[in-house]
């Protein structure tokens, strides 16, 4: 999933070539394809954008600056994909950056860890897709190895959970 209300010509031309080999659900102003699921403004945004990444196992994590992976930034892109329950896929700051704030090197998927590109990319998540028990494995682990899972969203709720407010903090 791909979810962002600004449109940046650099980031837009990489997740339309990605879109090219696979199906990705884009969801905000930019590259728009997909309904937004629910009424908007039901909740404040982020937490919007975290009940409707949690449908999807995968999150396209693109930081803002027009250099991806030029950039320290590391944005809440990374951690609203983590709360949501679902694998960011991330281009910005380098994988050594990101390890710092990510729970486990192997959260996370990041674009500089495919040296050939966008199609061994895109093979790669078609493969973890056709293999759930492989991806839940390999990029899900470190939720059940935390001291206190509770911090991350849990990604065995079903969709009757996103009515729920109560999860949610105040």
């Amino acid at each position: 999933s791909y979810i962002s209300r600004n449109c940046r010509s650099q980031r837009d031309t990489w997740v339309q070539q990605l879109m090219s080999l696979l199906p990705v659900a884009s969801l905000g102003k930019c590259l728009h394809n997909t309904a937004w699921p629910f009424p908007k403004a039901s909740y404040p945004y982020w937490q919007e954008k975290v009940l409707v990444l949690r449908r999807y196992p995968f999150t396209l994590a693109i930081e803002g600056s027009d250099m991806p992976g030029k950039s320290g930034l590391v944005s809440e892109k990374l951690f609203d994909a983590f709360a949501a329950g679902t694998v960011p896929i991330y281009w910005g700051a380098p994988r050594h950056v990101v390890e710092q704030f990510a729970p486990s090197p192997a959260s996370f998927i990041h674009v500089d860890d495919f040296p050939k590109g966008l199609q061994q990319l895109a093979a790669y998540l078609l493969s973890l897709s056709a293999n759930p028990t492989e991806y839940y494995a390999k990029h899900h682990a470190w939720r059940s190895a935390m001291s206190d899972p509770a911090v991350w969203a849990s990604t065995e709720q079903n969709d009757d959970d996103l009515k729920a407010k109560d999860w949610l903090p105040q």
